[in-house]
C-alpha cells in the first residue's frame, strides 16, 4: 500500500521507484550523465563505454525493422570510432616491430551486449562489429532495449586463470544513508578465461553469472565458483594480497557512493522515502590493474543460491541489515530511532550521507555526501 508508505504510516523494504539503479539502460544513462558532469570522479573512470539501444516497436511489441538502424546509430558510430583507433594502434605496432596479429580481425575489438531488463545472464552476446550486433538484435525481436558496452579485455583472474566479478552488498536506508557490507562475494567463471574464444564453451570463461555457469556440461560446483572474497580468496587461498584487496574495496565503496549520487540526480527514476530501506547488489569487474568497473545493480539479490559454504557471510549480512535499517526504522522497545519515519519530520531537502562499514555493515568513516 504505497499510499500508506508515502504518508509515513508504513515501513517497507523497498523504495517506491529505483529503476535508475536496477534497470540497466537507466543505470547506464545516469552514470554517463554523472561522468560527463564530474570527469575527475572515480566513477567516470570506472564505467565501461556504454550505449543504450532503445528501439522502436510495432503494435505487437516487436522491433520495427525499417527503423532499426536509426535506433542503433549511436552504437554504429561508437563501434566505428573504436575500430579506427584499434587500426591505428595496430599500424603503430607494425612500424615499431611489436605487432601481434589480432585474432578478432584487423581493427576489431570486443563488445558485450546485454538486455536492459533481463537477468540470469539471459541473451548476452559478445560482438566484434556492427554486423554481429545487428544479427544479435534482430535475432531477438521481442527485446527492444539493450546496453552495449566495451568489453574489459584484461580482467584480474583467480583459480587457475578464471575471470570473476565481485558482488558488493549495499543497504540503502531512508532518505538517504548508504552502507556497504565489509566483504564481497566473488562469482568465478566456470572455465579459464580466453579473450578470443567466443564459442559456446568459450563463453563459460567470459560470463561469470551463476545461472550461466551451471550450463557447463562438465558440471558446476557452486562451492568453488562463489567465494567470499576477503575470507577465502584473500586470507584463505591467498590469491590476492591484503593490500590489493583493501585498495579494490576502498575504490568500490567510493564508486557505490557516486552511483547513488548519479541515480538521485535523475529524480523521476529514484525516489527516496524516509521510511523505506532496501538491499542492493552491485556487481564489479576488476581488471589486472586493480581497477573495479561497475557493471550493474540488482535489487534484493537472492542470497539463498550462494550455497552452504557462505552461510556465515549471509548471516552477518542479515545481521547488518537489521542493525543499520530495520532497527533504525522499527526500533526495538526502549531504543530511539536515528532516522525519522514520518515525511512530516524529514527535511524537505535532506543532507544524506554515505557510510563505510567497518564490521559487518556498521557505520564507519564518511566517504562522501550525496547531493
Amino acid at each position: 500500500d504505497w499510499d500508506r508508505v508515502l504518508r509515513g504510516d508504513l515501513v517497507t523494504n523497498a523504495y517506491v521507484m529505483r529503476k535508475n539503479l536496477t534497470r540497466k539502460g537507466n543505470f547506464a544513462q545516469c552514470l554517463e550523465r554523472f561522468s560527463m558532469k564530474n570527469p575527475k570522479s572515480l566513477l567516470a573512470r570506472s564505467v565501461p563505454e556504454s550505449i543504450v539501444l532503445s528501439l522502436d516497436t510495432e503494435e505487437n511489441g516487436h522491433l520495427k525493422m525499417d527503423m532499426l538502424h536509426w535506433g542503433m546509430a549511436d552504437a554504429r558510430d561508437a563501434m566505428g570510432v573504436a575500430e579506427s583507433k584499434q587500426r591505428e594502434r595496430e599500424r603503430e605496432a607494425k612500424e615499431n616491430g611489436t605487432f601481434k596479429e589480432n585474432p578478432l580481425g584487423e581493427g576489431k575489438c570486443l563488445w558485450i551486449l546485454k538486455p536492459s531488463m533481463l537477468d540470469r545472464a539471459e541473451e548476452i552476446y559478445l560482438v566484434k562489429d556492427y554486423d554481429e550486433l545487428t544479427t544479435a538484435v534482430t535475432g531477438t525481436p521481442e527485446i527492444t532495449e539493450w546496453v552495449l558496452q566495451r568489453y574489459v579485455h584484461n580482467p584480474m583472474t583467480i583459480q587457475g586463470g578464471r575471470k570473476f566479478h565481485l558482488r558488493a552488498y549495499v543497504v540503502a536506508v531512508g532518505a538517504l544513508d548508504v552502507f556497504v557490507f565489509d566483504d564481497t562475494l566473488a562469482h568465478v567463471a566456470a572455465r579459464p578465461f580466453d579473450l578470443y574464444n567466443t564459442t559456446p564453451l568459450g563463453m563459460l570463461g567470459h560470463i561469470t553469472n551463476l545461472a550461466f555457469g551451471k550450463q557447463d556440461p562438465d558440471g558446476y560446483d557452486v562451492t568453488k565458483h562463489m567465494r567470499p572474497f576477503f575470507e577465502d580468496v584473500v586470507h584463505g587461498a591467498k590469491e590476492v594480497s591484503v593490500e590489493d584487496a583493501n585498495l579494490i574495496h576502498s575504490r568500490i565503496k567510493t564508486i557505490v557512493a557516486e552511483c547513488f549520487k548519479a541515480a538521485r540526480n535523475q529524480f523521476a527514476g529514484f525516489t527516496v522515502v524516509p521510511n523505506c530501506f532496501e538491499l542492493f547488489a552491485f556487481d564489479f569487474l576488476v581488471d589486472e590493474n586493480l581497477n573495479p568497473f561497475v557493471l550493474e545493480c540488482n535489487a534484493w539479490p537472492d542470497v539463498t543460491v550462494t550455497g552452504p559454504h557462505v552461510r556465515g557471510m549471509v548471516r552477518d549480512l542479515t545481521t547488518g541489515v537489521f542493525e543499520v535499517a530495520v532497527d533504525r526504522l522499527l526500533p526495538p522497545p526502549g531504543k530511539e530511532t536515528e532516522t525519522p519515519v514520518s515525511p512530516q519530520t524529514q527535511p524537505e531537502t535532506p543532507s544524506p550521507k554515505t557510510y563505510v562499514p567497518c564490521t559487518k555493515v556498521k557505520e564507519g568513516d564518511v566517504i562522501g555526501r550525496l547531493h
